[in-house]
């Protein structure tokens, strides 16, 4: 059964690599070819032939349900334009500082009927009350899903393909948009959850935990901050705030233990049914409920098969092998889940459990319980030590130690207190404040403890793997170290770990530069690299306290490239979406000298004008400020730093925002070289800049422009389009290449790579 769970797996996650989906003439082809092989041309005996239907019956599988999902897209005719829409709020509206986020369950998109496609909205300013469940009609703007393609960050396309949503938007003010029905029948479940999250709410008031609470018992983590995030990541610790295997086993396990107790106390329920017996109904039945509070989220409902599984050959008094139940769980959720390959979540905790399995198995001798519970936390944190480098370049070195301390305290005491106090504010309300309390008060004993452990300098290892291969070879090497005592060659693992801890990105040689434009909107955020040196210039915008792409996309890429530390950070001038992202890369990592045209936006550390005439040399490439003068500070757009790079005899020009007053300025100024073989767009392509005068004088091959996807600037400007064209000029934009980059060097051509087309998924729009 193992080897055919496997097979199911490598079949549904073949399509991680597709670039297109096949036809439906092709996936109903490859069935019945595979059906014709299986029974007709191979022989019944060949258990080869069984892996191989399996296999491709969940590729197509897979397909078919990704297909399916793809089917319907917003029309480009409607993109971006007000149209009046009608549906039901099918999640809990998640509070911003300056919006409210809900999905949105479209049933009517002007005068077409569509069958339920979701879309993700936000809705700004003043927001009425919004309950799961509630049928509205809205006027909205609306764009296809598109997300970020860079090396590193998160993919909302691919997550997005996953959840079944189509659209995301935003509701516009109008008189049209009102509630229609309240659909308290239908959605009781979804009431109920907004009902324990105003409850909370209503307990707690603005208490740090709040968010805490909400997450462990509704699934909600919207309001957990992004410092609180970063020190779950430094200390291996994420897994807490989620709804999943973690806290749906602890939970049961819990039940389970005091069912299989309280039964056993009584002769007559032990007639009536095996105290064990009992134990497994509760313990489901309790796993059933805690995954339905959580809105029955795809991490919830596979941590339920998973229990499933084990606690139905209990109830029926069969005997089930740790390997052989995760296989059968393995297969369940594939068939409920298809598209599961695609969330980062179920890579994670089936391979938590499967080093579980094979850490804690096959062990002679009897340790005790402290002992037992320290093993397990070494045993899962060097386990995934390879998949989350892969993953997230980062591996938390003090999370045995963080874990061992604060599961507990979270798992049986704060889940089991929270969840408690939530059904008793359906009835006694008094009480219940007193446990909500009782529970955000031990939080905050957790949270001394992990702030301490995520100040510890070497708590946590940024390290870039190379390429998959050389993970799969360091999860090999860890296999045979966590192998029992006695295996053969078990200390040789140390061998295959070497690549992995030895290996990094390659640098550009000496005398070139590498450039890479990342894809953040509507925004400038780009990165340099010499042989030995990192240069910044603009780090995107901040949306919100929880989220802006210095943290999404720009740490990330450095994380990518094995970056550590950057010896300069260039901010252009003070417009969010040039410095929005400082403040999370100064946080992230060290920076040792900044420039920018509003040193005075930057208290800590100290930051530098960047002047005119400022020049340097680094791995032999050398970089020139060629404006602002002193005269020209203060101008918002018309000050933004204008930086030159050189490697041999080409030229890359960085120009901010400027725009025609700064580029006359540039044009009249005969001793400033402007020659560029590639320029960045001045100002997004705006239609104030890019001057003929100006690109007459920089003479680009080549022009970059960083724009948002259907940006309401309408970026870059038609008539600067034109003038590029006009004089030969080759152009790419962010927004349907993704990030770009290219190698500057002495004769070398410019080949820009585009990261749509170099990493081309079927997931992913250009």
């Amino acid at each position: 059964m193992q080897i055919y769970a496997i097979a199911a797996l490598v079949g549904a996650s073949a399509i991680l690599w597709l670039t297109q989906l096949p036809p439906w003439w092709v996936l109903g082809l490859l069935f019945v070819v595979s059906i014709v092989i299986y029974f007709g041309l191979l022989p019944k005996k060949i258990i080869f032939k069984h892996i191989f239907l399996i296999g491709i019956l969940f590729f197509v599988y897979a397909c078919s349900i990704a297909k399916w999902h793809m089917a319907w897209q917003l029309p480009k005719s409607i993109e971006n334009e007000p149209i009046l829409v009608h549906g039901t709020i099918v999640s809990l509206p998640e509070q911003q500082s300056l919006y409210t986020a809900f999905v949105f369950s479209l049933t009517q998109i002007g005068k077409e009927t569509i069958h339920h496609k979701k879309v993700k909205l936000n809705w700004y300013g003043k927001v009425p009350k919004l309950v799961l469940g509630d049928h509205w009609q809205l006027l909205v703007k609306l764009k296809r899903i598109h997300g970020y393609a860079n090396p590193g960050s998160f993919d909302y396309a691919e997550y997005a393909v996953e959840q079944g949503i189509y659209a995301n938007g935003y509701v516009r003010s109008s008189n049209n948009n009102k509630r229609l029905v309240s659909n308290t029948f239908y959605y009781r479940l979804a009431g109920l959850r907004q009902i324990l999250a105003n409850n909370m709410q209503h307990a707690l008031g603005n208490s740090p935990y709040l968010p805490m609470i909400q997450a462990l018992v509704i699934g909600d983590k919207s309001a957990i901050t992004a410092k609180d995030w970063q020190i779950l990541q430094r200390t291996g610790t994420n897994h807490l705030m989620v709804i999943a295997g973690l806290h749906v086993g602890m939970l049961s396990g819990l039940v389970f233990l005091l069912i299989n107790f309280c039964w056993r106390l009584s002769r007559r329920l032990t007639l009536l049914l095996a105290a064990r017996q009992a134990a497994a109904i509760a313990a489901l039945f309790t796993a059933l409920v805690y995954s339905a509070l959580a809105g029955f989220s795809i991490p919830t409902v596979r941590a339920t098969v998973m229990l499933a599984v084990f606690m139905l050959t209990l109830f029926f008094k069969r005997y089930l092998p740790l390997g052989l139940g995760l296989a059968y769980a393995l297969l369940v959720v594939l068939l409920l889940f298809p598209l599961a390959a695609l969330n980062v979540g179920f890579w994670l905790s089936f391979a938590a459990v499967t080093v579980i399995f094979y850490g804690m198995s096959a062990r002679v001798g009897v340790l005790s319980f402290w002992r037992r519970w320290g093993r397990l936390q070494l045993v899962v944190s060097l386990g995934l030590i390879p998949l989350t480098l892969l993953l997230f370049q980062n591996a938390s070195l003090i999370a045995p130690v963080a874990n061992m301390i604060v599961i507990p305290l979270v798992g049986f005491i704060v889940v089991p207190l929270s969840l408690l106090a939530s059904f008793l504010s359906l009835i006694l309300p008094s009480f219940a404040f007193v446990l909500f309390h009782l529970a955000a008060w031990v939080l905050q004993i957790v949270w001394f403890i992990l702030s301490k452990f995520a100040a510890v300098p070497w708590g946590s290892w940024q390290h870039a793997v190379t390429a998959w291969y050389w993970a799969a070879l360091a999860l090999i090497g860890i296999l045979l170290l966590l192998a029992p005592r006695g295996w053969p060659a078990k200390y040789l693992g140390i061998a295959y770990l070497i690549p992995v801890l030895m290996l990094k990105p390659a640098a550009p040689v000496w005398g070139t530069a590498k450039f890479t434009l990342l894809d953040v909107g509507q925004g400038l955020a780009s990165v340099v690299q010499t042989a030995h040196h990192v240069l910044v210039f603009d780090t995107g915008a901040k949306y919100n306290d929880n989220f802006n792409l210095g943290d999404a996309v720009v740490v990330p890429f450095l994380r990518t490239q094995g970056i550590n530390h950057v010896d300069m950070l260039v901010i252009s001038h003070g417009d969010n979406d040039h410095i929005g992202g400082a403040a999370a890369l100064l946080q992230a990592m060290p920076v040792s000298n900044i420039h920018t045209s509003v040193p005075q936006r930057f208290t800590t550390p100290h930051a530098d004008y960047c002047l005119a005439g400022q020049h340097w040399q680094w791995d032999g490439v050398q970089f020139e400020f060629l404006y602002p003068t002193p005269s020209m500070l203060g101008l918002d757009n018309n000050s933004s730093c204008v930086l030159r790079i050189t490697a041999g005899n080409r030229h890359l020009l960085l120009t901010g925002d400027i725009e025609k007053p700064a580029e006359n300025y540039l044009v009249n100024n005969d001793k400033t070289d402007l020659k560029a073989n590639v320029i960045v767009a001045p100002h997004h392509g705006s239609k104030t800049s890019s001057s003929l005068a100006f690109l007459k004088r920089v003479q680009p091959q080549w022009v970059f422009y960083p724009v948002g996807y259907l940006n309401r600037f309408h970026f870059p400007s038609s008539v600067v389009a034109a003038r590029y064209q006009r004089l030969g000029v080759k152009a790419l934009q962010t927004d349907n290449a993704g990030a770009i980059s290219f190698l500057l060097g002495e004769n070398i051509p410019i080949k820009p790579i585009a990261y749509r087309k170099s990493q081309q998924r079927f997931w992913r729009q250009s």
